[in-house]
């Protein structure tokens, strides 16, 4: 139904080169069904040291890639050939290696801190030394990747993907711990990237689903797809603009 509506999205706009997102969709949904049908070829455990080392990569891509300067057409070229180039973002510097954007790189950071809860968690349960101190190394320089990418979001997760870790390791130590981040909530929040500029943010969010919702009813079924969402919310508002005095 996602490429379907994909597809009718394009029809409607005449954008035709959001085919590639299409194409995009197509491609996962194969890999999906690859998997889904070779269960026996899947080793999560690799899959999950991938994204661990990705996670690295992330942050050590940022301090690296910067030093490639982009005012010139070759520094740009290379910029975005190794995806170090931002879109969608435009506001004070935030972390995003080799990701394009910020908000992406949170994600795959927070997949990678995910990832290496379990494996630190069952190192901890065989008692394999050297993963436990791999795995205490490398947390610490992924929690402040996400720190530094300056999603809200992301070190909220961050914390409860934490809680989470304790609470699989020992009960007993999960509920102090439950209690000393409940307690040092004031300090967790001021110390939270942007927190000054989190009102402005929601209020700004809910505006946005608030246009959304009152858009979806009056359009068809393909104009409420999200390549054709933005288009149609931004022309809207283009107009209630030019109509107000």
């Amino acid at each position: 139904m996602t490429v379907v509506a994909s597809l009718g999205s394009i029809l409607i706009s005449g954008r035709f080169f959001d085919l590639l997102s299409t194409a995009m969709l197509i491609g996962y949904f194969g890999i999906y069904l690859f998997w889904l049908r070779r269960p026996e070829q899947l080793r999560l455990r690799q899959f999950a040291w991938i994204t661990i080392w990705g996670g690295v990569y992330i942050f050590f891509s940022e301090k690296l890639l910067t030093l490639i300067p982009d005012d010139s057409l070759i520094g740009t070229a290379v910029s975005f050939m190794t995806g170090h180039f931002l879109f969608g973002y435009k506001g004070i510097p935030r972390l995003y290696g080799s990701t394009f954007n910020p908000n992406y790189a949170c994600y795959l950071l927070i997949l990678a801190v995910a990832c290496l809860s379990v494996e630190l968690l069952r190192a901890i349960q065989l008692k394999k030394k050297a993963t436990i101190f791999l795995s205490l190394m490398l947390m610490p320089l992924l929690d402040f990747a996400i720190y530094e990418t300056g999603s809200r979001a992301g070190f909220v997760i961050m914390i409860l993907l934490h809680l989470l870790f304790i609470f699989k390791l020992s009960k007993r130590l999960f509920v102090p711990a439950a209690l000393f981040t409940v307690v040092c909530a004031k300090v967790l929040y001021d110390w939270m990237p942007r927190s000054s500029g989190t009102e402005t943010s929601m209020a700004k969010r809910l505006e946005i689903w608030g246009k959304q919702l009152a858009y979806f009813p009056a359009e068809s079924v393909f104009r409420r797809h999200e390549l054709w969402l933005s288009q149609g919310l931004f022309s809207k508002q283009r107009i209630n603009d030019s109509a107000c005095p």
